[in-house]
């Protein structure tokens, strides 16, 4: 999924030693470079965290325009 502040990228059947396996998705911002070294913030939420037209309250915490606010 493209968005206007990066991607997000959707890996299909992550497994985990803990829970089922489930999809999970990596929100890539504008800048990333894989051949570079990046923070890593981990975030539990689901689609909240980026899409509110898939919540179930239609609200989202906008990950993808929240991160430019913080200090680097």
């Amino acid at each position: 999924m493209v968005l206007d502040k990066g991607l997000i990228e959707k890996i299909y059947d992550f497994q985990s030693n803990y829970v089922d396996s489930r999809p999970i998705y990596v929100w890539l911002p504008p800048n990333f470079n894989p051949k570079k070294k990046h923070d890593l913030l981990i975030m539990h939420d689901g689609q909240n965290l980026f899409d509110g037209t898939k919540t179930w309250n239609g609200q989202e915490w906008a990950v993808s325009y929240t991160h430019l606010t913080l200090p680097t």
